[in-house]
């Protein structure tokens, strides 16, 4: 039985840990897709070549060409997810739509800051990252290999 995982938050960490479970479930023989929002410069994950695990940036957003990668893939990941909600790039009845209609053994995992209350109402499993300090606040930028 797949779940609905949601990392969100202000707090950095969303992505890696989406990353980190998408190299623990392929070096478990599990395949695994990730379609990225709103990331449009190229980061060390889009080098990275592994088995059973692909990268797609998503440039026109279709919810059934998901729906149909789920025939094809044990996990899917939907990266920025919430932040092309809040840009109005996805709807929230889009997002819901594949949910709710995902084939019940796939785990899918969802990424972004200000998770919508609907999606934390039919998530399994909520994280929510919270920024205590960071870097970022004194001027550094993101940097290769660590941030991007």
């Amino acid at each position: 039985m797949g779940f609905v995982h949601v990392y969100t938050g202000d707090g950095k960490g969303k992505t890696t840990a989406a990353l980190g479970l998408a190299l623990r479930a392929v070096g478990n023989g599990l395949r695994v897709i990730m379609y990225q929002f709103l990331k449009e410069r190229e980061c060390g994950e889009h080098r990275v070549r592994i088995s059973g695990f692909k990268i797609v940036r998503v440039k026109n957003f279709d919810p059934n060409e998901i729906l149909k990668s789920m025939q094809e893939h044990d996990i899917v990941i939907l990266d920025e997810i919430f932040n092309a909600i809040n840009k109005g790039i996805v709807k929230l009845d889009e997002l819901l739509y594949i949910i709710m209609n995902r084939p019940k053994n796939v785990e899918l995992i969802l990424t972004g800051r200000n998770a919508p209350k609907e999606i934390i109402d039919v998530a399994d499993l909520v994280t929510e990252m919270k920024k205590i300090k960071h870097y970022y606040d004194i001027g550094v930028k993101a940097r290769k290999g660590i941030e991007c």
